[in-house]
């Protein structure tokens, strides 16, 4: 991979002076996964630019995330703020390959809440701090998306059902991954069968569906002066809310303090945002579907150095859970008495 880097590093500054930077400011590579990002600095100003992977995200899509992202700012939350081009774009086509790149200015001093696989694997620590707060700005974030009208434009994915599970599962479909065996491939068809069928029976009203960011794990929660404030949307798309309340807590599930990190999430989102009996009964299914997506991004990218991650140490943990539900309906993790509650109002 590193070989693509001094190429891509071209193609940054070739994009700099459509965006109004100075085309000699210095370009640091961040990171590697769907997209390449780089910070750049200039003139005491930073920002984030991205080049999108090929067949990841069209330019309208990419387009339609600045102005969600827009709309959050003009919202008071705390999001990166997209960089327009001199063209009145925000995705624009560089290279001999026309590689779409976007800008967005780089939000300073901000730092990971935690790190998700050390967390997973009981290496990191958590907050629980910081977990109610992220809890009460997920549910400014679902309140928002709740309450603003969807623009005639809208063109992102849809984390329905069929982009949770199966052949059509936006991030892969988890049972092609490679070290599952023909057993552990039924009973993942049993609990994703169950599962599918208690998230959809929710339905899509706006209270419980809309745009959700997808993807907000513990490095794409930044602590601030202000705040939390959340990055990298470039998984932003329709689906249910409660899979963003998954998305938050997956990672901290094999924990023995996951009691009581679920208890502050939930209760700092429900001190902004009502969560209904029935949303909170269907958690486990979430979680479940949550793990799945990233056994199916493993299988769908063998390759990637992640991806090795996933099948050792998350593959395991997500299939004892998909056993237990495909048995009970239960993956063992949450508490329904202790959700029944807070959906009365019981915060303690």
């Amino acid at each position: 991979m590193t070989s693509s880097f001094p190429a891509s590093t071209d193609l940054v500054r070739e994009a700099l002076s459509h965006f109004g930077i100075d085309a000699g400011a210095r370009i640091t590579f961040i990171k590697q996964r769907e997209n390449q990002v780089f910070r750049v600095e200039s003139d005491g100003q930073d920002f984030a630019v991205r080049i999108h992977r090929p067949g990841y995200r069209t330019a309208e899509e990419i387009e339609c995330e600045a102005h969600h992202l827009r709309a959050l700012r003009d919202a008071q939350l705390l999001v990166p703020d997209p960089v327009e081009s001199e063209f009145g774009v925000f995705a624009l086509p560089v290279g001999s390959n026309q590689q779409l790149v976007s800008v967005q200015r780089w939000l300073p001093g901000a730092l990971p809440i935690a790190d998700s696989f050390e967390v997973f694997t009981g290496t990191g620590s958590l907050d629980e701090r910081h977990v109610s707060e992220l809890g009460s700005v997920m549910a400014r974030h679902h309140l928002h998306a709740e309450s603003a009208p969807t623009r005639k434009d809208f063109s992102r994915p849809a984390w329905d059902a069929d982009g949770l599970f199966g052949p059509r599962a936006l991030w892969g479909d988890a049972a092609g991954l490679r070290t599952l065996t023909p057993e552990d491939r039924l009973v993942l068809s049993e609990a994703v069968s169950a599962a599918s069928l208690k998230i959809q029976a929710l339905g899509k009203d706006p209270s419980v569906f809309g745009p959700i960011h997808a993807d907000m794990t513990f490095e794409n929660v930044l602590a601030t002066d202000e705040g939390l404030a959340i990055i990298d949307f470039d998984d932003f798309g329709e689906g249910w809310f409660a899979f963003d309340i998954a998305t938050a807590l997956f990672f901290a599930t094999p924990s023995p303090q996951y009691p009581a990190l679920e208890r502050a999430f939930l209760e700092g989102y429900q001190q902004v945002r009502r969560l209904e009996a029935s949303v909170l009964a269907a958690m486990d299914a979430f979680l479940l579907a949550r793990g799945l997506t990233y056994l199916g991004w493993a299988a769908d990218r063998p390759e990637n150095p992640a991806s090795e991650f996933a099948a050792a140490q998350l593959c395991p943990w997500v299939m004892s859970a998909a056993k237990k539900y495909a048995l009970s309906g239960s993956t063992g993790w949450t508490s329904y008495q202790y959700s029944t509650n807070l959906a009365q109002g019981e915060l303690r």
